[in-house]
């Protein structure tokens, strides 16, 4: 009944097309002001300079399957709270809270996500079940980024220990076989060159 999102729809609105216009800011070239012109060449935004619209739709259908995971995800957790919403406000509402849980002035979202849930779902269930299940959320969320985390790194580390051994590996080695030199050389791409040299015994 008094959820933010219910009459005030024009604000996803504008972010969405804040972000079109930042978008079409990068894809129309290098603007003609001086002011433009320098902050168009930083460094830091060659991603958007050398991104164009099928990047962004690229991007679009990837992320748009994670975000519907995230709403039902969200919403389930809401029901089994007893917070009674609807699916559509949970839709709604999925990209504020994660707008304000990704900003970097908290760790892992703790504190700003509690906010959002008690301020903006207070007319739909108690504030103990609003803020358990945001602390449930968090701690699931902390539970599966380090789960990430550590298969992440074990993969890595075996990355590193086959490039180590392949790099500490003998690039040529010689071998007498049967009354010959066989010499085996091995190129950078991986082929294997053999060059066999037969000496005579005298």
């Amino acid at each position: 009944p008094s959820f933010p999102l219910q009459t005030s729809w024009y604000y996803p609105a504008l972010v969405i097309i804040a972000l079109w216009v930042w978008a079409g800011f990068w894809m129309r070239g290098r603007p003609r002001s001086p002011m433009l012109r320098w902050f168009y060449d930083r460094p830091s935004f060659s991603a958007f300079r050398q991104a164009r619209l099928h990047h962004y739709a690229v991007l679009m259908a990837i992320r748009m399957p994670i975000f519907l995971v995230q709403c039902l995800s969200f919403y389930l957790q809401m029901i089994s709270f007893n917070i009674h919403v609807t699916l559509g406000q949970a839709i709604a509402s999925t990209p504020a809270i994660m707008l304000v849980t990704a900003l970097p002035i908290v760790p892992v979202g703790l504190g700003t996500d509690q906010a959002v849930m008690v301020y903006g779902f207070r007319a739909y269930g108690a504030k103990a079940d609003l803020l358990g299940m945001s602390l449930a959320t968090n701690a699931m969320g902390m539970i599966f980024r380090l789960a990430l985390g550590l298969s992440s790194a074990g993969a890595f580390a075996r990355e590193l220990a086959d490039e180590v051994q392949t790099t500490e590996a003998p690039a040529v080695g010689e071998v007498l076989c049967n009354g010959s030199w066989s010499r085996t050389s091995e190129s950078a791409s991986g082929a294997t060159e053999v060059a066999t040299e037969v000496y005579s015994e005298e």
